[in-house]
């Protein structure tokens, strides 16, 4: 009886400084600057607009919690080139295999949010929150993916 008490124990005991562990390699590793190269919303590319617009998506997340997520876009109409940016920020934790995000000083909310529009969703709301799933982290990719809305989201990229 004894013998099962000590195992149950260290195998609870394992199992949990496993998991904190994996969470101390996923924060290590997503630190840095990102180039998204995939950001896909209910399977339309967010990045690819119609028109010609050019859309470049960059994240960088600090050591310290905080994110800043660029969206430059780009587009001309009769000659005239108009490029826009604008930055997302917020803070950001790692719980076991979640990326969770929460935003400040946007007026469009978290980036799925403000990229539905683009990628064909009709109705939606501009959410402050967001949480993906961390399905890919190497020190040069990151693969996230999640539910906005009710839609998927996949998000890929690459590091600087």
């Amino acid at each position: 009886m004894l013998k099962n008490s000590i195992l149950v124990v260290l195998t609870a005991a394992t199992l949990t400084f496993a998991g904190c562990s994996k969470e101390k390699k996923y924060i290590k590793k997503i630190e840095g600057d990102w180039n998204v190269t995939v950001f896909t919303i209910n399977n339309n590319n967010a990045l690819v607009g119609e028109d010609g617009i050019g859309i470049e998506l960059e994240m960088d997340y600090d050591e310290d919690g905080d994110f800043t997520m660029l969206a430059s876009i780009s587009y001309e109409d009769d000659g005239t080139t108009y490029n826009y940016s604008y930055n997302f920020v917020g803070t950001w934790e790692i719980s076991d295999t979640d990326l969770n995000l929460e935003y400040t000083n946007s007026e469009v909310g978290g980036i799925g949010s403000a990229f539905m529009y683009l990628a064909g969703v009709d109705e939606y709301e501009y959410i402050s929150t967001e949480s993906y799933e961390i399905v890919e982290l190497t020190k040069k990719k990151l693969v996230l993916e999640g539910t906005n809305q009710g839609y998927p989201v996949k998000i890929e990229a690459e590091s600087e």
